[in-house]
């Protein structure tokens, strides 16, 4: 993945599979429960993991076009 200031990451497989996921057209949940069918983990901790990857997208400025309605509610991104 290249970002706009041409620095290059590799991305580790399950993060990579999240990001060819988030199409646009898919909720987060949706990902979440492609992830959990792809390897095989649990419901709950494919969405902790998927909304940590997104965190993570957001935060890099690589994904930024997610509705709020795309996105379940994660109490650990409102500010303490």
């Amino acid at each position: 993945m290249a970002l706009p200031d041409a620095e290059t990451f590799a991305l580790p497989e399950v993060t990579s599979f999240i990001w060819r996921a988030l199409d646009g057209k898919r909720t987060v949940a949706g990902v979440a429960s492609m992830v959990a069918d792809e390897y095989a983990v649990d419901s709950s901790e494919a969405l902790a993991d998927t909304l940590e990857v997104v965190q993570a997208l957001l935060e890099m400025g690589v994904l930024n076009d997610l509705t709020p309605a795309a996105t379940p509610p994660n109490p650990r991104w409102e500010a303490s």
